[in-house]
């Protein structure tokens, strides 16, 4: 998808950091509407995902999402800064 006019602008990963897409197109609506509906759970999510996208328990140590299923990676899984893992 080319971006274009309007379009939100995702930060670089910087360092070691991860660079995140979205495997369909209903993940990146969702996602939209996620970031409209709690803007600020889903920066800290973006933030969680950037820095370690297989970690499996809760970076805040909240018990809010015990026994929660981990995330699935798309096919291919993660890239780092643009490279294969």
């Amino acid at each position: 998808m080319t971006p274009k006019r309007g379009d939100d602008v995702a930060p670089p990963p910087v360092g070691q950091e991860w660079r995140l897409r979205f495997a369909t197109n209903e993940a990146a609506k969702g996602w939209g509407e996620l970031a409209a509906e709690a803007p600020g759970n889903t920066r800290r999510c973006f933030e969680a995902l950037r820095g370690d996208p297989l970690r499996q328990d809760d970076p805040t140590g909240s018990t809010g999402c015990a026994g929660a299923s981990p995330p699935r990676c798309s096919a291919g899984g993660p890239t780092r800064s643009g490279s294969s893992k």
